[in-house]
């Protein structure tokens, strides 16, 4: 997952954009190859959207202190690493 920083506030987006909207400086794209997992769920229901049941849905965390959630068709335990 890529994550983008402005270099003179430190603020962090998810998502593409190329400047800092508060102080108009081009961001840096930080680009992590390994994530620690800190949360788990197990989804059982489908739906349209996602048929193919049971998936889990992860809480993942960089180590920069970035998260955020990636669906995944294997289970993880928490503390484990995960390489993308």
């Amino acid at each position: 997952m890529a994550f983008y920083q402005c270099s003179k506030c430190k603020k962090t987006w998810q998502y593409p954009i190329e400047k800092c909207p508060d102080c108009f400086q081009v961001l840096e794209r930080l680009s992590e190859r390994k994530a620690k997992v800190i949360g788990v769920t197990r989804v059982a229901i489908p739906t349209i959207l996602h048929p193919k049941v049971p998936y889990f849905v992860l809480v993942l965390e960089d180590e920069n202190g970035n998260k955020w959630a990636q669906k995944s068709s294997r289970e993880y335990k928490m503390g484990e690493e995960f390489n993308f």
